[in-house]
C-alpha cells in the first residue's frame, strides 16, 4: 500500500543531505500519514445486520441479536427459524461481530464459544461461515430466516434482504 511505499522513500531520502530533500520528506510523510488515514477510513465502513427479504422483524436490541449468535434465541417472531451466517474470518464485519456484539476478543474465542454451546447442548452445530461478504449477502437472500452481519457498503441497491435497525450496533 501507498504508506509501505512512501516510508521506503523517505528511508532513502535520509540518506540524502540536501536541503531540498528535507522538504520533500515532510511532503512525503504528510501524504503517507494521509493515505493511512484514508486506508483506516475504507476499512472502517458501517455494518449492519441483514435479514432475508420475507423477514418481517424491522428492529432488534443488541441483546436479542447476542442471544440469536449464542443459540438462546432459535426463532423470529411468526418468521420461522433463525439461521446464523457468520461473517468472513478476518474481515471486519467478524471483528465487529466479535467485539460489539459477542463481548470477544479474537476468533479463536468465538469457535470455543461455539463448542462450548454444542457441548451443552444448546446448538448442535457452529453455524455456517461464508468465505466472502458477498456470499454472505447471497446466503441471506436465498435462506428464510438466515442473519448475517455486513458492510453496509457491499450492500447492491438490488439485494434481496433487508437491514434490520439494531440500536447500539
Amino acid at each position: 500500500n501507498f504508506f509501505h511505499l512512501f516510508s521506503m522513500i523517505l528511508l532513502i531520502f535520509s540518506y540524502l543531505p540536501i536541503p531540498l530533500l528535507e522538504t520533500i520528506k515532510a511532503f512525503l510523510l504528510v501524504l503517507s500519514l494521509l493515505f493511512a488515514l484514508s486506508d483506516a477510513d475504507a476499512a472502517s465502513g458501517r455494518v449492519v445486520i441483514i435479514v432475508n427479504q420475507n423477514n418481517s422483524v424491522e428492529e432488534l436490541s443488541l441483546s436479542t441479536l447476542k442471544n440469536i449468535y449464542v443459540g438462546n434465541v432459535k426463532a423470529w417472531s411468526g418468521n420461522g427459524k433463525t439461521f446464523v451466517i457468520l461473517p468472513p474470518p478476518g474481515s471486519a464485519e467478524m471483528q465487529a461481530l466479535l467485539t460489539n456484539v459477542l463481548g470477544l476478543q479474537e476468533e479463536d474465542d468465538l469457535s470455543r464459544m461455539y463448542l462450548k454451546l454444542i457441548f451443552q447442548q444448546k446448538i448442535t452445530k457452529i453455524p455456517l461461515t461464508a468465505q466472502t461478504i458477498e456470499a454472505a449477502v447471497t446466503n441471506v437472500a436465498s435462506t428464510e430466516g438466515a442473519l448475517a452481519i455486513v458492510d453496509e457498503a457491499s450492500l447492491a441497491p438490488d439485494a434481496k434482504v433487508r437491514r434490520l435497525i439494531v440500536p447500539g450496533l
